[in-house]
């Protein structure tokens, strides 16, 4: 009888287990698709992509007065590859780019389309 009573208590842990953890799933998603919307979307965000983190340190007092200046304003700061953050350019989800003065990326092309890039010399 104890065997029964620990085998349906345990059963309907792991049911409850189960049905909250999809719980959570569907919230954890439903935020992540709106946080990508505003971050996409967001007319009052800039969103500045770094091949090398490191770049974006030497910007922090430029960020800093920026955002004092602009409070209604959330700056964005994303890092990775040069190819990555092009793409990410091209699409309209990044506003500006940093890349290394050494990089593979035709300006002709970036010029031609009107997206916005800097080239930094390399730390």
């Amino acid at each position: 009888m104890q065997d029964v009573i620990l085998l349906v208590s345990t059963s309907a842990i792991f049911i409850f287990g189960y049905f909250l953890m999809n719980k959570l799933d569907v919230f954890l998603e439903n935020n992540w698709n709106r946080q990508e919307t505003a971050l996409t979307y967001g007319e009052n965000s800039l969103r500045i992509g770094f091949s090398n983190p490191l770049m974006a340190g030497g910007l922090a007092d430029t960020f800093e007065t920026y955002g004092k200046q602009h409070p209604d304003v959330s700056i964005h700061i994303f890092s990775g590859e040069e190819s990555e953050l092009c793409r990410e350019l091209e699409t309209h989800k990044l506003d500006i780019i940093f890349l290394p003065e050494n990089t593979d990326i035709s300006k002709k092309l970036i010029i031609m389309h009107g997206w916005c890039f800097f080239v930094a010399p390399q730390l």
